[in-house]
């Protein structure tokens, strides 16, 4: 395989990088992940009250009501942690990132074809790193 031939890879796969990032940002993934959120919330407020049920019912249950309340809390604290505006803006700064990272293999993919396939080793060197 040449290196032309790896240089449109590299153009088709920083392409596909980019539209990857841009999703991350869409604002619809956020709505899904608000969505989320709130069910694994309710989830978890079903699940401590199923666990403070079993608490007071009496019997040997005690213990584990205890854990299904212990359990519905993490739950709920996961299901609204995904519902923090933090975790939009962290999103968005992946996106960002993704499609920089992307549009540096697009450009690196573009070089390559540009130069005639010839990889950066076969170039020759620059003045300014060689002295």
């Amino acid at each position: 395989m040449n290196n032309k031939a790896s240089g449109f890879g590299l153009l088709i796969g920083g392409i596909v990088i980019i539209v990857i990032g841009l999703l991350i940002q869409w604002d619809a993934l956020a709505w899904l992940l608000n969505i989320v959120g709130w069910i694994i919330a309710l989830a978890g407020a079903i699940t401590a009250v199923a666990g403070i049920a079993k608490m007071f019912s009496g019997g040997e249950s005690h213990a584990a009501g205890f854990i299904l309340l212990v359990s519905g809390a993490v739950i709920v604290v996961i299901g609204l942690l995904i519902q923090w505006d933090v975790l939009a803006w962290v999103l968005n700064i992946i996106g960002w990132l993704t499609v920089l990272s992307g549009a540096i293999v697009v450009v690196k993919g573009i070089v390559s074809i540009v130069s005639g396939g010839k990889s950066s080793s076969d170039l020759p060197p620059d003045d300014f790193f060689h002295g």
